[in-house]
């Protein structure tokens, strides 16, 4: 029988998950309470993240892209990465690999909550401060280097006994705050440069990762972000070439299968988490939406 209790991504599964995974080359992965790591030349991401499966983060990771390259959707938006893309992926997202080359090499970091908090000293920059937050950029090959400076150092200070904490939290602030800067100089995508439309397109995929379980309506995002719900559809059209309704959609099958491939929730459980008005019409939804019923989905 197929066993669909939770996947959850832990520092105490993940560490479990790497304990006696076998290495092609590189040096194994590095977990303890509130740290994990994955060295460039490793070759257990494809492992740990299956392609076609969803997650749900639940700390933040921080990444870059040694060589290969990569697809995956993060809270429905679908991101190619290739070599020196720097990532950081927030609480909340939703990741879902769909295909890894296979010379992947990439430097990866899992921080705790906690961790991360201490680093920041409580003060968490605005624009990692939401839920769901993602910012994916790609740097040259000079930013690159930087970056793999400050993960290089990381690793060899994980790898020491009884390392500074306070060194630690130091290169974890520095590292976030590079990946915040480079998003900014690279793709203008704070401030008053970034377009409106983008801008308003942003807002609504931001507070659909948060609502999408509840409220499936255009009208309460447009009451959220403050504008007509025609003037959000076509904002929304515009930015993505996609509808606001295909996007709710989107969120709302997107939820439907975490909770079907990750927990033991019946249909009926999930048809009510989820606000639909009976679990007939939540089958049809998603048999419209995947080619699929959920039975059969969660059986794939």
């Amino acid at each position: 029988m197929k066993n669909n209790s939770p996947k959850r991504l832990s520092f105490s599964e993940l560490k479990s998950l790497t304990k006696d995974m076998k290495e092609q080359g590189g040096a194994p992965p590095f977990v303890n309470k509130d740290i994990g790591m994955l060295y460039a030349g490793n070759t257990s991401l494809a492992q740990i993240l299956k392609v076609g499966t969803p997650y749900i983060i639940e700390d933040c990771r921080i990444g870059l892209v040694k060589q290969g390259r990569g697809v995956l959707t993060v809270n429905m938006i679908e991101h190619r990465v290739n070599k020196n893309t720097l990532a950081f992926i927030g609480a909340g997202c939703i990741v879902q690999p769909k295909e890894f080359s296979p010379d992947l090499e990439v430097y990866g970091m899992m921080v705790s909550n906690d961790r991360l908090n201490m680093a920041l000293n409580g003060n968490v920059p605005a624009a990692i401060g939401i839920n769901a937050s993602c910012l994916i950029v790609e740097v040259p090959q000079e930013v690159a280097d930087y970056a793999e400076g400050i993960f290089q150092l990381i690793w060899e200070l994980v790898h020491q006994d009884n390392y500074p904490e306070g060194t630690l939290n130091g290169l974890v602030h520095a590292l976030i705050h590079y990946c915040i800067e480079m998003k900014k100089r690279n793709e203008n995508d704070f401030g008053d440069g970034k377009p409106r439309n983008r801008m308003i397109f942003d807002r609504f995929i931001q507070l659909l990762n948060i609502h999408c379980k509840k409220e499936h309506s255009i009208g309460f995002y447009a009451d959220k972000i403050c504008v007509t719900p025609r003037y959000l559809g076509v904002a929304v059209k515009n930015s993505s070439g996609v509808t606001a309704k295909e996007w709710i959609d989107r969120a709302v099958v997107t939820s439907a299968k975490v909770m079907l491939r990750h927990s033991n929730k019946q249909v009926v459980q999930i048809s009510d988490e989820l606000d639909f008005p009976n679990p007939s019409f939540f089958c049809k939804f998603f048999k419209r939406m995947t080619g699929m019923t959920p039975q059969e989905y969660r059986g794939n």
